[in-house]
């Protein structure tokens, strides 16, 4: 079974400290500060994938994978980058994408054609 839980309006590190269990899916929508991270790792699983919102120039998403890295959490995830604009376009799509998603290297496979 799914459950969405939103935390409006509440500081990322109050939210994360009352959160138990691990999550299969994380999407980062702010700038992580420096207690976040290990409240983060707490909840992360082997195989969790994140989305890094407004992933551009230095622009919070790009900040946070560098956080995380530095605090050696999904060294074992794979980035995927943004969608390029063209491929969205001809796909039907008229705007851009921001959103980059960390995928851990043990669900991608590489097979020869």
């Amino acid at each position: 079974m799914t459950r969405i839980a939103q935390y409006k309006h509440t500081a990322s590190s109050d939210m994360m400290s009352g959160l138990d269990g691990s999550f299969d899916f994380v999407h980062l929508d702010g700038r992580l500060v420096d207690a976040d991270l290990p409240l983060l790792g707490r909840l992360l699983a082997h195989e969790s994938v994140v989305a890094l919102d407004d992933f551009e120039g230095i622009e919070k998403g790009v900040a946070n994978l560098m956080n995380l890295r530095a605090a050696g959490l999904l060294r074992d995830h794979l980035l995927v980058y943004p969608c390029e604009v063209a491929a969205l376009q001809a796909l039907g799509f008229s705007d851009h994408a921001v959103t980059a998603i960390l995928l851990p290297r043990s669900l991608v496979r590489f097979t020869n054609q």
